[in-house]
């Protein structure tokens, strides 16, 4: 895999050199420096959403959720799906519950306007919609367990891990897929070479079958008609010189 990546970076690389697009070769020889492992950092994206929550920043934490789920989450199962939909609403919720906690009332309004036509008839969402309202939430039953600490650690371990999974799952990027024929491909050439090189038979031999299947194609080329008359005058001309050396024996 690792080599399989480097390859590709380096195509993309030499791609960006001959189009002359200065700025995104220095962009991503710079992710690729800080990029060390070669694969998708889960604790970088976990954060990354803990980051989002806390800066009350509710479109980018959508966008990045939404990208997950096309990009990563579509190849998983049924049963995996449902647990994404549950995790998505339960880290919404974490949001919401940040929110209050921080005081970030226009922030609390602006979801709302946000999702409030996907949500309004959601299971589990009908209460939460007087959150705006609410002088202490974190008090009432619907919404305590969002506001305390066990539960806010336990979830973003149980989003750590299912990232994992979703991510150990995920298809290859079509230049890794297509590198990854590519090397199959020259290992079948590998073998290829190997069996041509392989000790052959005399050269006797291989002349022999080479000339017997020349006459072999050649009597199977011909007619029916031809192949008669010649048989014919095989035989004519083998009883005449057969007949010619009776008449020398005998004289």
């Amino acid at each position: 895999m690792t080599s399989a990546v480097t390859l590709v970076d380096s195509l993309i690389r030499d791609y960006l050199v001959f189009r002359g697009f200065a700025g995104s070769l220095k962009q991503f020889d710079a992710d690729s420096k800080a990029e060390k492992e070669q694969k998708f950092k889960v604790d970088a994206i976990t954060e990354r959403l803990c980051s989002l929550i806390s800066g009350h920043d509710i479109s980018s934490l959508r966008a990045l959720w939404e990208h997950l789920s096309e990009k990563v989450f579509a190849h998983l199962d049924n049963t995996q799906t449902k647990h994404a939909d549950r995790l998505e609403n339960d880290l919404y919720k974490l949001y919401l519950a940040n929110c209050v906690q921080q005081a970030k009332s226009d922030k609390i309004a602006e979801f709302f306007e946000i999702f409030a036509s996907r949500f309004h008839l959601a299971e589990g969402w009908s209460d939460w919609f007087a959150l705006p309202y609410l002088s202490t939430p974190q008090e009432r039953a619907p919404f305590r367990a969002y506001f305390s600490k066990q539960w806010q650690e336990v979830f973003l371990v149980s989003l750590h891990n299912f990232l994992s999974l979703a991510f150990h799952q995920m298809e290859l990027p079509a230049l890794l897929a297509y590198s990854d024929q590519l090397k199959g491909f020259e290992s079948d050439m590998d073998v290829t070479k190997t069996l041509l090189n392989m000790k052959a038979p005399p050269p006797d031999v291989v002349a022999s079958a080479e000339v017997m299947d020349d006459f072999a194609s050649i009597a199977h080329s011909q007619s029916p008609l031809i192949n008669q008359s010649s048989s014919r005058s095989l035989r004519s001309v083998i009883r005449r010189k057969f007949a010619s050396s009776t008449k020398k024996a005998e004289g």
